[in-house]
């Protein structure tokens, strides 16, 4: 098998494409066609097809081995401390494990893991092992596939956005851009859904989804220019007519900070000793300023350049959205 050069991450509303080249990460982001993909699942697979195609024409994408970030709607991921075993004892447990969160005979889905801990007992041998496993239906992983083949790509890698996002963080920790005993805050603000991750170092401590995100800016910001959705997506990512400093968008602000806030705090509230002060954040929302702002000042941490953590190799002025397709280029 190949190394993997290509990694796609299929939003609502944008795809954006991590290409590793010789000395550096090429990030292309692309609007989607509407109504493509909803909910992170993609309705229209003939017409994403023909996207990806007239996408590879257009930046001139080879025909390489390609990963993707795989849409929190198809795959369930859930941390798990297991006995320690063998790899072959593993592969029996894990469906074991998700029995609970699927449906029908387990043989119907695909199961992977992340390794994170091996913990020894006192005579250093090894006692239990602490993994993040996911699932994920056959019948989806070979859609995803054949869509991508018939594109021109040889899809290989498949990979839970918490699982790219974790491998960004490792890296980081690896090159010492990072304490491997810092917790922070890492905050995904996608188009209908915002993701809530708190780490200390390269361990994931906390995961949350809040069902709000760039969407329920488009909303205010068309309420009260009186235009559509999709033209208020633009005001927004353009600042038109300084619209990210009007009242209601601040209030928009405010609505996301809030949610993200109760996260927070049940983690403080049940970690006194916490000692979390800086925020960072990706995805399409992190392009806007002022948000990113309003909630790091309504949470009381400190804004935090995601640069920092990505690898050195990054397009410095990358496109934040993107940051989960350079991490399935580090699986």
């Amino acid at each position: 098998m190949g190394k993997t050069v290509l990694a796609f991450d299929i939003g609502d509303t944008y795809i954006k494409i991590a290409k590793q080249e010789k000395d550096r990460i090429r990030i292309i982001c692309k609007q989607m066609p509407e109504d493509l993909v909803k909910d992170g699942i993609v309705q229209l697979p003939h017409m994403l097809e023909e996207f990806l195609k007239d996408i590879r024409k257009e930046y001139k994408l080879p025909k390489a081995e390609c990963g993707i970030v795989v849409p929190d709607e198809e795959v369930v991921c859930r941390k798990l401390t297991l006995p320690a075993m063998t790899e072959k004892q593993l592969e029996v447990n894990l469906p074991f494990e998700f029995s609970d969160f699927i449906s029908g005979k387990p043989t119907r889905y695909v199961y992977d893991y992340a390794m994170e801990q091996i913990i020894e007992d006192e005579s250093g041998k090894p006692k239990e092992m602490v993994l993040t496993g996911a699932v994920m239906s056959k019948d989806a992983v070979t859609n995803y596939v054949d869509m991508f083949r018939t594109a021109g790509f040889k899809l290989r890698t498949l990979i839970p956005q918490e699982i790219a996002l974790t491998n960004i963080i490792k890296e980081a920790v690896a090159n010492n851009r990072i304490d491997p005993d810092q917790e922070f805050c890492l905050v995904n603000l996608g188009h209908r859904a915002t993701q809530v991750y708190i780490f200390r170092g390269e361990t994931l401590v906390v995961l949350r989804k809040i069902y709000i995100g760039g969407e329920s800016i488009d909303k205010a910001i068309a309420e009260h220019e009186i235009i559509d959705e999709y033209l208020a997506r633009t005001h927004k990512n353009t600042n038109y007519n300084d619209v990210l400093e009007s009242e209601y968008c601040k209030e928009a602000f405010g609505k996301i900070a809030v949610e993200i806030m109760k996260v927070i705090n049940f983690y403080k509230f049940n970690n006194r000793e916490s000692n979390l002060e800086d925020i960072y954040f990706c995805g399409g929302g992190s392009n806007i300023l002022q948000l990113c702002d309003h909630i790091a000042a309504v949470n009381g941490l400190d804004h935090q350049p995601i640069n920092r953590l990505l690898p050195i190799n990054a397009d410095k002025n990358m496109d934040l959205s993107a940051v989960c397709a350079m991490g399935v280029l580090l699986q």
